[in-house]
């Protein structure tokens, strides 16, 4: 691996179930004081969050080593972002036909960035944004193989950026 940005998924035996997922990274230059106003941080460990609400002008961080089983909401918000090197994870989230919830969904949301974090087994769309505008997508792994577990969709949003990302999901990649 010449280049930490890259993301590598390796099959043994034409085996795909049973992967060996290799996302090398580099330290996150932008972390957050843990303690500054706005900020909900998840240091290293396993935490059952429930639905975290992000309001304007949040920072969600999930540092390297954390495990967050949860989903994530922000609706009418500006200025928010998710960020770090941690896992969301759906597992524990409703999986049962027509309660599924998305695993991040964002509503009417303005200056939207999502970077660095990995999505795992999402009950539904794993990352959609409807009617929102200026989103940035980077530096995102995901890893759902739930039916209907589209990568990103884009739903009725505009200036919406999405890079160097991985994304090995059961539906669409990006929506």
């Amino acid at each position: 691996i010449h280049d930490p940005q890259e993301k590598i998924s390796v099959e043994f035996d034409s085996d795909r179930d049973h992967n060996l997922f290799i996302f090398p990274d580099r330290h996150d230059q932008y972390k957050p004081n843990p303690f500054q106003e706005g900020v909900i941080y998840y240091g290293a460990g396993l935490h059952y969050a429930g639905i975290i609400n992000l309001k304007s002008n949040q920072t969600l961080y999930l540092d390297q080593g954390a495990v967050v089983y949860g989903q994530v909401r922000a609706v009418d918000a500006e200025h928010v972002r998710i960020a770090g090197r941690g896992i969301l994870c759906g597992s524990m989230a409703d999986h049962a036909e027509f309660r599924r919830g998305r695993l991040v969904d964002f509503l009417r949301c303005r200056d939207v960035t999502v970077s660095g974090i990995t999505l795992r087994d999402s009950p539904a769309w794993s990352l959609c944004m409807t009617d929102c505008q200026m989103v940035h997508i980077n530096n995102v792994e995901e890893i759902c193989w739930m039916i209907n577990s589209d990568g990103v969709d884009v739903c009725n949003s505009r200036e919406v950026v999405i890079e160097n990302c991985f994304m090995r999901n059961y539906d669409d990649n990006v929506s």
